[in-house]
């Protein structure tokens, strides 16, 4: 009698294998969809901080007698510097970005956007002293500059400089 009331309690291996066989795939799932939520959200912030140093330098300019602007690295589609009036070439720190005296480190490199291209078909983009978007002599810029990244597209209204 005290057979038939013992009443075996607990899982079997089969149920258990199962559970830890549904818990593995949706981990699994979990972890893929937030690393490309991390890469998304890292090339985001990057984007933004292209656009933050493009109003830096546009607001540099309208606080001096000179053009100041950024330019892109044609060698490499993911650096850039500021330069301040006709002299590209000599590289200036951005605000927050590096620490050191070296040229190196004056360059801003993004390891999650690329600058695919300038509609402008310059390798910068410069302001004035009222603000508006010129040209390597010092002309205005009379259409839209549109800087095409990996992420997002980057406008510069012409006339007024506006970055949205």
């Amino acid at each position: 009698m005290k057979n038939c009331l013992k009443r075996n309690s607990g899982f079997t291996i089969l149920e258990v294998v199962t559970v830890l066989a549904i818990l593995g795939i949706i981990s699994a799932l979990a972890v893929s969809t937030i690393s490309i939520n991390i890469d998304d959200t890292k090339r985001d912030e990057q984007l933004n901080v292209l656009k933050a140093h493009l109003r830096y330098a546009q607001a540099r300019a309208m606080n001096s007698d000179f053009n100041w602007g950024i330019k892109f690295d044609t060698t490499n589609d993911s650096q850039y510097w500021l330069f301040k009036g006709s002299d590209q070439i000599t590289k200036i720190r951005l605000p927050g970005e590096g620490k050191k005296v070296e040229a190196e480190d004056k360059l801003v490199i993004m390891s999650n956007l690329t600058i695919t291209s300038i509609s402008t078909n310059d390798d910068f983009v410069a302001f004035n002293t009222p603000g508006n978007p010129v040209d390597a002599d010092g002309n205005l810029v009379n259409t839209d500059i549109t800087i095409i990244t990996s992420g997002e597209a980057i406008t510069i209204k012409a006339n007024t400089g506006f970055i949205p």
